[in-house]
């Protein structure tokens, strides 16, 4: 993407769009999870180049580019469907690929076979999505897409003035129409334009960055510039402090391999919570330890079991674990809110107990 945007808008742009990009929260933090929407975007990503390609290079790699969007519809996220049509309508309207060899590509890359088409029968047609809860159409347009590019949004709006930018806004304005029309909203289910918006947030920094009018306009227009990026990274800092906090059941594992370092006979229990916050399959590291993540057992279980050695609970009071049969290990912390007195701070409350059975 960043070399196709330099080459279409500018080095100067490119340098943009690398800034723009690394000073996001979301898209650089959420790249690193194992979603299937991220295993999607690397594809998508190969599409996204083609929109922002020159028009020689969009000839040799529309193919590919369409090849790759629909094996990420078909394969790994059912709502990419929904930008398979805009994109294609967009490669028609350009002449980058004839309409019959599109039918082709199409037909070839599917191999009649849609195991995502599931996905699409459960949320879509039986209307089980809504069980996730249902948000009102404008909610991708006013929340999370600004949630998402944070001040890149701003600098998108100027940019689009650039009609350069228009074969890459173009379908992605039709599928935040499109997938705007189900009643379940995720940020995730919108991530793929990202890359876009930062392509013509780009456009308009490198245009804000490069206009000649008096001095001190010219100072003032950088000025915009280089603050909105600075805005991006320090919200980046805090979000990053808060997501941190976000993750309890990790810092509990943690703090067992602290504590417990080599010892053997460790029967460690995980309750729900810390299993969804962190206390993954990653973070199990000793192969000598029995990890139980049992659902449903009540603090008398843990206690009288004889198997159990170890407990990371979320619902600790002395009544429920005596100082007699448990020993704190350590406190975890969690993520509660922002204060503003005396001073604007990140605060944490008490979330799971490690703790060890005497």
């Amino acid at each position: 993407m960043r070399r196709q945007a330099s080459r279409l808008l500018g080095s100067t742009a490119g340098v943009f769009f690398t800034l723009i990009s690394v000073t996001q929260f979301h898209l650089p933090f959420w790249a690193s999870r194992t979603l299937p929407n991220m295993f999607a975007l690397a594809f998508v990503n190969i599409t996204l180049a083609h929109l922002v390609s020159n028009a020689r290079q969009k000839k040799q790699s529309a193919t590919i580019a369409l090849c790759c969007l629909v094996f990420a519809g078909v394969t790994l996220r059912a709502e990419l469907a929904l930008f398979v049509g805009p994109v294609a309508l967009q490669m028609l309207i350009s002449r980058d690929i004839p309409f019959v060899k599109m039918v082709v590509t199409g037909l070839l890359a599917a191999i009649w076979l849609w195991p995502e088409l599931y996905s699409v029968w459960f949320n879509v047609y039986e209307g089980k999505s809504a069980e996730w809860g249902v948000s009102p159409p404008y909610e991708y347009v006013l929340k999370y897409i600004p949630k998402l590019a944070m001040s890149a949004l701003p600098l998108a709006m100027f940019g689009a003035l650039d009609g350069r930018t228009w074969p890459a806004l173009f379908p992605s304005a039709i599928f935040i129409g499109l997938i705007s029309c189900l009643g379940h909203k995720e940020w995730r289910f919108v991530v793929y334009i990202i890359p876009l918006i930062n392509a013509a947030a780009a456009s308009g920094a490198a245009a804000l960055w490069k206009r000649r009018e008096s001095t001190g306009t010219t100072a003032l227009l950088r000025l915009s510039v280089i603050g909105l990026l600075v805005a991006n990274s320090l919200a980046t800092v805090v979000l990053t402090c808060i997501s941190m906090l976000n993750y309890p059941g990790g810092f509990a594992m943690k703090a067992l391999d602290v504590h417990l370092n080599g010892r053997d006979n460790v029967h460690v229990h995980i309750c729900n919570y810390a299993a969804q916050s962190g206390a993954s399959l990653f973070t199990q590291t000793h192969d000598n330890w029995v990890y139980n993540k049992t659902e449903h057992l009540t603090a008398h279980d843990l206690t009288v079991s004889p198997w159990f050695t170890h407990a990371v609970v979320e619902d600790f009071t002395r009544k429920r674990y005596p100082e007699k049969r448990w020993r704190v290990l350590e406190e975890v912390h969690s993520f509660s809110g922002i204060r503003t007195q005396p001073l604007p701070a990140i605060s944490a409350r008490p979330q799971l107990w490690v703790l060890e059975k005497i």
